[in-house]
């Protein structure tokens, strides 16, 4: 008599490939979720604010409890999808440290050559500035928990892990850089500050292709909202339609120094990023 696994063999495994990366029009799905979820956690607010006359859903706690809301489903929706763990969905927990001065001074140059450009478009376009503080007058540490620390994290994960990686394989590392840079620029309600968001999410994009890591950008993110959020401290009113002209012959200089010290530390991230494994796309 033959044994049973003889009369009724296993069959064999059946392969099941991994999810395709994301297109592009997955990726503007997974942007519009970042807007509409948070929009969602805010309306009982919207609505009871305008009962009472109170902005009740512009408090920093609301708008971080709608931005980790909406992130964690993004990413967890992501990782279960494509059997991926979170850890390395981020990449190695590393930065070089010879990499954090040059990284800074980046940040430093890119404000610079932002700061004068956007006071000229707000002096010709004043609708297109939203004058938003995101809570700051209500709960500066909750709006520091927000910008500082909240927003550098899951944007990263979401616009360099997600988008960006998933983009490489299908459109090539230029296109995937410049289509994750705008998406990352218009998820910002600014429209002033789109040429300058979509930049630096161009650059953030190349430093995350050059370490296949998001914490050099996480650091470089967060000390650039940092470096915004001690603006905002300590100057809390909206920023005055006279405000180029207050600068004097300063606009000129500013726009010089940011570019000699952006492309100095584009340069020296090369140098030490020259040795270092990248991230591999297929």
């Amino acid at each position: 008599m033959l044994p049973v696994s003889e009369l009724a063999p296993e069959p064999p495994p059946i392969y099941v490939p991994p999810p395709p990366d994301p297109s592009f029009w997955q990726g503007v799905w997974i942007f519009l979720q970042l807007q509409f979820i948070p929009a969602i956690v805010v309306l009982p607010l919207v609505i009871a604010g305008l009962k009472n006359d109170q902005k009740y859903h512009e408090h920093p706690l609301a708008l971080l409890a709608g931005m980790l809301l909406a992130s964690v489903w993004v990413v967890r929706s992501y990782c279960r999808r494509s059997a991926v763990t979170l850890r390395a969905l981020a990449g190695p927990l590393t930065i070089t440290p010879a990499l954090l001065p040059i990284l800074a001074v980046g940040v430093v140059g890119m404000l610079l050559v932002e700061t004068p450009l956007v006071l000229w478009l707000m002096v010709r376009f004043p609708f297109l500035d939203p004058k938003l503080d995101f809570g700051m007058a209500q709960s500066p540490f909750g709006a520091f928990l927000l910008i500082v620390i909240a927003a550098p994290l899951t944007e990263e994960l979401v616009f360099r892990a997600i988008l960006l990686r998933g983009f490489a394989p299908r459109y090539g590392l230029t296109r995937a850089v410049v289509a994750a840079a705008a998406l990352f620029a218009l998820s910002h309600i600014f429209p002033i500050r789109l040429p300058g968001m979509f930049a630096v999410g161009f650059l953030l994009g190349w430093l995350f292709l050059r370490t296949g890591s998001i914490w050099p950008g996480v650091f470089t993110h967060a000390f650039n909202n940092a470096i915004a959020f001690v603006l905002m401290l300590a100057h809390p009113q909206p920023t005055p339609p006279q405000a180029l002209e207050q600068l004097g012959p300063w606009p000129l200089p500013m726009l010089l120094a940011g570019a000699v010290l952006l492309a100095t530390a584009i340069l020296a991230a090369r140098r030490v990023l020259s040795n270092q494994p990248r991230l591999a796309v297929p």
